[in-house]
């Protein structure tokens, strides 16, 4: 259903799904990051390695 919870931890979501959510205006690229752990550059691609960074970092803070 819109607007639920959904499934399983959101730093584990598709990079290109997240992506994609970005680009159609659905996610803010600020929640990007902060939600899913996607970094995305002021022209609107993503930032791989910051990406990674930023993944390990929540991944390391929920003990996995």
């Amino acid at each position: 259903s819109a607007g639920g919870g959904g499934y399983g931890a959101p730093v584990e979501r598709s990079v290109a799904e997240v992506h994609q959510d970005v680009t159609m205006g659905f996610v803010s690229a600020a929640a990007a990051k902060k939600q899913y752990g996607v970094v995305i550059t002021k022209d609107g691609k993503v930032d791989t390695e910051a990406t990674k960074k930023t993944r390990r970092r929540a991944l390391a803070a929920r003990g996995k």
